[in-house]
């Protein structure tokens, strides 16, 4: 015969379940035995990058070719071209050069190098000897053209010089006057080297090229 219980019947089946769930919870484990120790990851230091310079090619030998810039004289050049003529008998003095004036000249800055120039030229002087006197007197007209030549062996001027006027020679010798006028035109072909003092004579004259400094 059962023992009758004085505890209400929905208080019975709540320790009934209770105790029934209990026993079916598996058993706490304790802390740290089952954890599995990860390690923690090591923080990788990120290599530093140093950069370095690019070395430069460097050239063997001779490798760059020698640039050589020559200048063209013909561009361009001006100057004078100083007329002397011969004043004085051959016989007493040889015959002295004496400076009448100088035609200015100028030539272009692109080929053909042409050059041209013109003047008036005046002049008078008497030359006294033991014997007498010598004097000249000339009025003329130069002009000057031409051209500036490009060539292997260096350049030169070339050109053609007019003459037109006169000129008039008086000769005293023991007090007896000779006079020997003369009155047209002349030309002379002439050719210098691009040089200071370059000259070029004839019977008679002689003409001395300078160049104007750039």
């Amino acid at each position: 015969m059962k023992a009758k219980s004085d505890l209400p019947l929905g208080l019975i089946f709540l320790i009934e379940i209770s105790l029934l769930m209990a026993s079916c919870s598996p058993a706490a484990t304790p802390m740290g035995e089952n954890e599995q120790n990860t390690p923690s990851p090591t923080p990788t230091s990120v290599p530093m990058i140093t950069p370095t310079s690019t070395p430069t090619p460097m050239l063997l030998g001779n490798s760059t070719p020698e640039i050589t810039l020559t200048t063209n004289r013909c561009e361009g050049i001006s100057g004078m071209l100083e007329m002397q003529i011969l004043v004085g008998p051959a016989a007493a003095v040889g015959g002295e050069p004496y400076s009448v004036g100088k035609i200015p000249f100028t030539v272009s800055d692109q080929d053909p190098y042409t050059m041209q120039g013109k003047t008036h030229l005046s002049y008078n002087t008497t030359l006294d000897y033991s014997w007498g006197t010598y004097t000249v007197t000339l009025e003329m007209d130069a002009d000057l053209t031409g051209q500036c030549v490009v060539g292997e062996g260096g350049n030169s001027l070339n050109m053609e010089v007019k003459l037109s006027g006169e000129q008039n020679l008086v000769v005293v010798v023991h007090l007896k006057q000779t006079t020997y006028p003369w009155k047209g035109s002349s030309t002379l072909q002439l050719t210098f080297p691009i040089q200071e003092g370059a000259t070029a004579k004839g019977e008679g004259w002689i003409f001395v090229l300078h160049i104007n400094e750039s």
